[in-house]
């Protein structure tokens, strides 16, 4: 009894230091901004990070993507090691590392997925400005199957007092209204701008980057230079790479990370506008067992669409779901399902007379395999 009374107040005291450390790294004058959303935080959270930095200011930095990093000014950006699975608590750990820096602006990607974690990830943060990229449907599972429940789900990282930035096509403003910032801003489309039309795919992460920069009293000429350099990286060209397969050339398009078809559609459209599709097409649809609403989702939609000349699906899950649909409404020479070959296998009978592969669907456990492989052909192994 006695052992267990002295762990309950060791707990409740290192519960109690833990909380003013990090209401500590919270009373400096730094301006936090949030980006959330379903597609896209990665992006925009490192072009505000580099029109903040080429404007002078000092600035930390976190994003969660493919591998999570963190950055400051003196450093740029390093990986950040976790140790097991992502939890919210990183969020402390990054508002403790860069308090010692004294940062101008924190900028971090909200990872949450459940309510209450992104209720949680606004206690912890306290964003002044909340920027949400979009609405897809992705993480029906968690987050809820609409839009409508989606944007309701990420609402609840609203802070009490802000800022909050929305696009203007999701018309979602409703869901946000109930639990309202100080300030919201639906951000529309702009025409007249390459970097804003609808036929790019990141129109919004530019129009959020303007937005910030006149809200900080950032010169225009710094905004422009950081729009150009980043309407540099994130041409078509520069999503289509070359690799050898058992000697001929194909072009390979990384849409893994696109975990939701219309994001996948977008650049689909956007690469073909470009140019930079062409010839055979084959898509490799790599899915996951703990997100098979993802993956049917997918099928459903590659089924009307007419880009493709081959379809293979990879992975052994919702496998009888995804025969099932696909059972009589495609020409059965059109799609290969492969559970259990390893990823080069996969890669030689997607180029198998093809010209282009596309891969999309998931990137954690299965899209991460094949950048890995195809990085393999490149080096020449």
């Amino acid at each position: 009894m006695t052992l267990i009374l002295i762990l309950s107040i060791t707990l409740i005291l290192l519960g109690i230091y833990e909380k003013q450390k990090l209401n500590c790294a919270k009373k400096n004058q730094t301006l936090r901004i949030q980006v959330n959303g379903i597609r896209g935080k990665s992006t925009l959270v490192r072009m505000l990070t580099d029109l903040l930095t080429e404007a002078g200011k000092n600035v930390s930095a976190r994003v969660t993507g493919e591998t999570p990093q963190i950055f400051d000014s003196e450093n740029g950006w390093q990986i950040f090691r976790r140790r097991g699975s992502a939890r919210i608590k990183e969020i402390s750990q990054f508002l403790q590392i860069s308090a010692r820096r004294k940062p101008d602006v924190m900028i971090c990607e909200n990872m949450a997925l459940q309510p209450e974690y992104q209720r949680t990830f606004a206690q912890i943060f306290s964003p002044q400005i909340s920027i949400y990229t979009n609405f897809r449907l992705d993480h029906q599972e968690i987050m809820g199957r609409t839009k409508a429940q989606i944007a309701e789900t990420l609402s609840y990282s609203l802070p009490e007092t802000g800022t909050a930035m929305l696009p203007e096509e999701e018309n979602l403003r409703g869901e946000f209204n109930q639990r309202h910032a100080d300030n919201l801003k639906i951000l529309a489309k702009k025409s007249g701008s390459s970097n804003d039309t609808e036929n790019n795919p990141f129109y919004f992460q530019f129009q959020a980057l303007d937005e910030i920069g006149r809200e900080l009293g950032i010169l225009p000429t710094t905004i422009q230079k950081t729009k150009e350099k980043w309407g540099r990286k994130l041409a078509a060209e520069n999503f289509v790479q070359s690799i050898f397969l058992n000697g001929r050339k194909v072009n390979f398009l990384n849409l893994f990370t696109c975990n939701d078809t219309e994001s996948a559609s977008e650049m689909v459209r956007f690469l073909q506008k470009n140019r930079n599709l062409s010839g055979k097409i084959a898509v490799i649809l790599a899915s996951r067992e703990d997100r098979p609403l993802r993956t049917l989702a997918f099928v459903d939609w590659l089924q009307k669409e007419k880009f493709w000349d081959k379809l293979i699906i990879q992975g052994g899950t919702p496998f009888f779901a995804v025969k099932k649909r696909i059972k009589g409404t495609v020409s059965p020479r059109s799609i290969v399902c492969l559970r259990n070959k390893n990823v080069r296998e996969i890669l030689t009978v997607a180029a198998a007379g093809m010209d282009t592969i596309i891969g999309m669907g998931n990137f954690v456990h299965s899209g991460e395999l094949f950048m890995g492989a195809l990085q393999e052909f490149k080096d020449g192994n």
